[in-house]
């Protein structure tokens, strides 16, 4: 008979340990187990068991959770490269392809106190820099044409017009400056270097703005370093290092390795722009890594 009713509370446990038994059920198997310490041990395998499954179960729901991140990282830095492709295939389309002096390609006119640039229809804009001379009452004027890959697919081409002096101030020269090496022409007044003419020359700002960046990332590595032991100070330089690193990324992706340039200020804030993301695609890289490292 007690195997009888061995048999019959091991075949309740299960219930009762889930809490699903009823009242009496449960008074009948508490009774029992004081009194059966057979019992008791199965009741015991069965408590481990079910600590294991929920144990299994709380493990698999984390390994779950992982892998949820991990393919939303790996979402947002597909994002990120995607804007980053975007951003230099932008610029690249509309990057100014100056154009040689020819003829026909910029004429010069002088009405009513006004000099007018027209310039022809192979072109997509043009750019113009102003010098005054010291006297206060002269000016010099830069004038450069250009073409692109966008203006040469898509865009509409037109003749155009532009007033070198707005506000009526004497020119004293135009000079057609084509930014390839060349010496500059002068298209209209007089020669001011009668001895030998002017070439302009490309800027180098951005080889100091990545000199600059470079030795930023340097000082912010070493102070990472030093900091390594301190979780708080650590993970703040460690973010902090991607700025300058993402500018130098920026550069090579869209300068290379040239640092010179005859349009600096386009370059450089082109630069800024495609640096945001690279800066959001390190991190997200980053928590990708450290993610994988906690496995």
């Amino acid at each position: 008979m007690a195997i009888n009713n061995c048999e019959m509370v091991c075949d309740l446990l299960p219930i009762y340990v889930e809490g699903m038994a009823s009242k009496s059920s449960s008074e009948y198997i508490e009774g029992h187990l004081n009194e059966c310490a057979f019992c008791r041990g199965e009741l015991e395998k069965l408590k481990e068991s079910v600590i294991k499954a929920e144990d299994d179960k709380l493990a698999l729901k984390k390994i779950q959770k992982r892998i949820r991140k991990q393919k939303s990282l790996a979402v947002l830095l597909a994002v990120a490269a995607s804007i980053i492709v975007l951003i230099l295939a932008f610029g690249y389309v509309t990057a100014p392809q100056y154009l040689p002096f020819e003829e026909g390609l910029v004429s010069i006119d002088y009405n009513n106190g006004l000099v007018i640039a027209e310039v022809n229809d192979k072109t997509a804009g043009y750019s113009i820099e102003t010098f005054i001379y010291s006297d206060g009452k002269h000016n010099s004027v830069d004038l450069s044409v250009y073409t692109s890959i966008l203006s040469k697919s898509i865009l509409k081409k037109r003749s155009e017009s532009v007033v070198l002096n707005p506000g009526g101030e004497k020119v004293a020269s135009v000079y057609y400056v084509g930014n390839d090496g060349n010496p500059d022409r002068l298209i209209y007044g007089l020669e001011q270097n009668p001895s030998g003419g002017r070439i302009s020359l490309p800027r180098l700002v951005l080889g100091y703005y990545f000199i600059i960046s470079a030795l930023i990332f340097i000082i912010l590595l070493v102070a990472r370093i030093f900091y390594r032991k301190q979780e708080k100070p650590a993970r703040l330089i460690g973010t902090a290092l991607f700025i300058p690193l993402s500018y130098m990324i920026s550069h090579l992706l869209v300068k290379g390795f040239n640092t010179i340039s005859f349009t600096a200020t386009r370059d450089f804030f082109l630069i800024m722009l495609v640096s945001a993301p690279v800066f959001f695609a390190l991190l997200i890289l980053s928590k990708i890594i450290n993610t994988a490292i906690k496995k």
